[in-house]
């Protein structure tokens, strides 16, 4: 075969950098070997093909890695002062995000003072949860079931 006789003992391979975090790099250099003729009595080499066949003997191909090296990469100065309508853009956008969590907060602190106090009242006896007037007093505030269908019916 053609074929045959061009792939004889050819290699293919490639090199490769990976980043390793961001103070690292591994360099390598890995491929792909096709064995000659005379290596397929070797271990490393694999033939495939029954006897007797014309494609016997065809021999795959096999992984090849090495030249593995790491190397250590400079970080960036991150004391350094950014400037640019860029870095002013998302220094906005977090300093409205922080303003927007001290809201949240605030409003997480009252919402639990106010729990304790509800669950006290109820502890202490001071509020029938059971009695029809609580009930008739949520429905009239509008967060009872009988104002529910109303409210869903002006949302569409």
């Amino acid at each position: 075969m053609v074929l045959d006789g061009l792939l004889k003992g050819a290699e293919l391979t490639a090199r490769t950098s990976v980043p390793l975090r961001d103070f690292a790099m591994v360099n390598l250099r890995w491929g792909f070997r096709v064995p000659p003729r005379e290596a397929a009595e070797e271990i490393d080499a694999v033939v495939v093909g029954k006897a007797g066949d014309r494609m016997a003997g065809i021999r795959l191909p096999y992984l090849v890695m090495d030249k593995i090296g790491i190397e250590q990469v400079a970080r960036a100065d991150s004391k350094k002062e950014k400037s640019g309508p860029a870095y002013n853009d998302v220094a906005e956008a977090c300093l409205g995000v922080k303003k927007q969590l001290e809201v949240i907060q605030a409003e997480n602190g009252r919402l639990s003072k106010a729990l304790i106090d509800l669950r006290s009242d109820v502890a202490a006896g001071k509020m029938n949860i059971f009695s029809d007037h609580h009930r008739s007093k949520y429905a009239a505030d509008g967060r009872g079931d009988s104002d529910k269908t109303s409210i869903e019916k002006e949302a569409f």
